[in-house]
């Protein structure tokens, strides 16, 4: 019997340093090169398709396409923090709609939050679209802060904590999903009680200080 097979060969090309983006910090990197081969015996003998390159962090193991290799310390933290508002912004809608409901209040609120937060601003257009994309997927926003929110920094937590309140508080009262939520959401960020009502206290005051 002939046995014939595929099998995927990864070789390091090259080493270095770069900024890696789940780290978030310089970290050793391996430039690593992947083809598959058709096998004759357990043995590769011709390629059967192109090399396919990507950057694996040397401490994490996560792969990165190679224009991570492209980002220093400046742009690394420019990407990171644009990054931040979407995600944030759009978290902070998932929280204002968790009741499945959306208020006249709660959407002047939202776009005035989307006015500061996101770089080009926010239409009404836009913001519905979102919501209604929100209503689709049907994603609870508990999943979705817990996977965004994996890389924010303590400050950022502390600025996305302040946008959720606001958006959970923007119809003049927090109806028992949202309390729920916000309580969540301290443990989750690992916050203090008095960290966590000092924030509170910071954005019914001053409102939101973003995070760059």
């Amino acid at each position: 019997m002939i046995l014939i097979n595929t099998i995927n060969l990864t070789r390091t090309t090259a080493t270095g340093d770069f900024y890696c983006p789940h780290c978030g910090v310089l970290r050793p990197y391996r430039l690593r090169s992947r083809r598959p081969f058709l096998t004759l015996y357990f043995i590769p003998i011709i390629p059967i398709g192109p090399a396919e390159e990507f950057v694996q962090c040397s401490h994490c193991k996560t792969n990165s396409p190679l224009v991570a290799l492209e980002h220093d310390e400046r742009s690394f933290r420019e990407s990171r923090g644009l990054q931040f508002r979407y995600d944030a912004f759009h978290a902070a809608v998932m929280v204002a709609t968790a009741d499945g409901t959306i208020s006249e209040t709660e959407i002047d609120v939202l776009m005035e939050m989307g006015t500061r937060v996101l770089p080009q601003g926010l239409t009404r257009e836009q913001l519905g679209a979102g919501c209604s994309s929100i209503r689709q997927n049907r994603i609870p926003p508990k999943n979705y802060i817990a996977s965004v929110s994996k890389t924010w920094t303590v400050p950022q937590k502390r600025t996305a904590l302040q946008l959720f309140f606001l958006a959970a508080t923007a119809d003049g009262e927090l109806k028992d999903a949202k309390l729920k939520l916000l309580a969540w959401l301290s443990d989750h960020f690992g916050m203090s009680p008095a960290e966590y009502q000092e924030a509170i206290n910071d954005a019914i005051e001053v409102g939101v200080v973003l995070d760059q």
